[in-house]
């Protein structure tokens, strides 16, 4: 639904994807992480020598990352042969 911004409307928020919904709905369903263990989680990944762009945290987290990770590669090696024909020699 549009929402007013200096008396024009406002393109509407896109609905949330199919992983925020898979997500949310995983969520609702089981318990919320440990707060001790996820805390020294944080705390280590900051401390670590080589701090993660990305902390994923939780069982179904790794999982979903796991899977976008195998996706991506699989496209990307579906057009490797394409993509590395494009340089100049």
């Amino acid at each position: 639904r549009p929402t007013r911004t200096h008396g024009r409307l406002a393109p509407p928020t896109p609905a949330p994807g199919p992983h925020a919904r898979r997500a949310r709905t995983a969520d609702s369903h089981r318990p919320h992480l440990h707060r001790g263990r996820t805390r020294d989680a944080i705390l280590a990944a900051i401390d670590a020598d080589a701090t993660p762009l990305r902390l994923v945290l939780g069982n179904d987290a790794v999982d979903a990352v796991l899977a976008h990770a195998d996706q991506v590669q699989a496209d990307v090696r579906a057009w490797e042969k394409v993509a590395r024909n494009l340089d100049f020699v």
